[in-house]
């Protein structure tokens, strides 16, 4: 009866002890580690790497955070001109007709509700004597321009113009321009010598005495 307690006595005193060891390699991180322990390991360790960031930033103050925003280059401002307004009711071009300078340009701006257009190539017209231009001039179209749209054109050669929308020339939607030749800058002109008579140079002459 004695040598049966006293196995028993030893048989547990092993198993607590190979349960004490048990927990000394989960705690160690040994052969034994639960998979819990190793993700509050890494949790820890990321813990402490979030708190370094601040002092990381501060040992560098004189570096530029990286931006990815994107600077556009600003839009060279446009030069001035003048503007004919498109409508949908007469008069369609607004004004109809102007008078501008060599050099000068006009702005067409769709003021509508459809889809209107400027053009003086014959080539596109029902009737060619809707477009008009001087010899040597460039042909513009500006093709179909929504509502709020805008078009620009620079005359270059003085003439007359006509021009007309390609969707609406049947309605009589026609506009003319007259460019005048701008003024020339006159030139003084160069100071011409009197050569008639010889310079004397500053000297004065006196008269012969009579005899």
């Amino acid at each position: 009866m004695i040598a049966g307690r006293q196995l028993i006595l030893h048989i547990s005193g092993r198993s607590r002890a190979e349960t004490c060891h048990r927990r000394k390699l989960v705690t160690d991180g040994g052969p034994g580690t639960s998979a819990s322990a190793i993700a509050l390991r890494y949790a820890l360790v990321f813990l402490a790497l979030l708190s370094l960031s601040p002092a990381l930033a501060q040992a560098h103050p004189d570096e530029e955070p990286i931006s990815a925003e994107i600077v556009s280059p600003a839009a060279a401002p446009k030069p001035p001109a003048t503007v004919v307004k498109m409508n949908d009711d007469m008069p369609m071009y607004s004004p109809e007709s102007l008078t501008i300078k060599e050099g000068e340009t006009i702005e067409w701006q769709n003021l509508g509700k459809v889809s209107h257009s400027a053009t003086n190539n014959p080539q596109l017209a029902d009737n060619p004597e809707h477009a008009l231009s001087p010899v040597g001039a460039e042909v513009f179209n500006s093709g179909a321009m929504l509502p709020g749209g805008a078009f620009r054109h620079t005359f270059k050669i003085p003439g007359r113009y006509r021009y007309f929308c390609l969707s609406h020339e049947k309605d009589k939607m026609i506009g003319e321009v007259t460019v005048e030749p701008s003024p020339k800058k006159k030139t003084p002109r160069a100071h011409r010598e009197n050569r008639s008579a010889p310079p004397n140079h500053g000297l004065m002459y006196l008269p012969e005495p009579a005899r």
